[in-house]
């Protein structure tokens, strides 16, 4: 299957970018149980515990009048094979953003964007 640049989103926590292999078992015990699989625009997919609500983990991101709970992995839609694929940098860049706007933690989640995009620390 090969790796792939994903987007790792922990309550508490900054999103990550991380070159993950794309398996159901590595998805699985990043989010801690079983895949709930949900498209999001621009070819991304959000992918979160199914039984995270139900198992009352931390909320992560507010999202279209839902609450995702547990850990997320952002990941892109690769239709054409039914499967995931890399994200690229303004995918991510986009889903920190899009994570921002649900959140409003929009000066941390900013300042992380801003990192992955120039591919260095920023100072501000």
């Amino acid at each position: 299957m090969g790796k792939i640049k994903v987007l790792v989103y922990e309550p508490s926590k900054m999103p990550e970018a991380r070159e993950i292999e794309n398996t159901l078992e590595v998805l699985q015990e990043l989010v801690g149980g079983h895949i709930e699989n949900v498209r999001l625009d621009c070819n991304v997919n959000l992918i979160c515990n199914e039984e995270g609500k139900i198992k009352n983990l931390p909320p992560s991101i507010y999202l279209y009048n839902d609450v995702i709970a547990g850990t997320c992995i952002f990941a892109g839609d690769d239709r054409e094979n039914e499967d995931y694929k890399s994200l690229d940098d303004s995918q991510i860049v986009s889903t920190i953003l899009l994570i921002a706007s649900h959140n409003g933690d929009y000066d941390n989640l900013l300042k992380c964007a801003k990192t992955i995009y120039y591919k260095e620390e920023v100072n501000e």
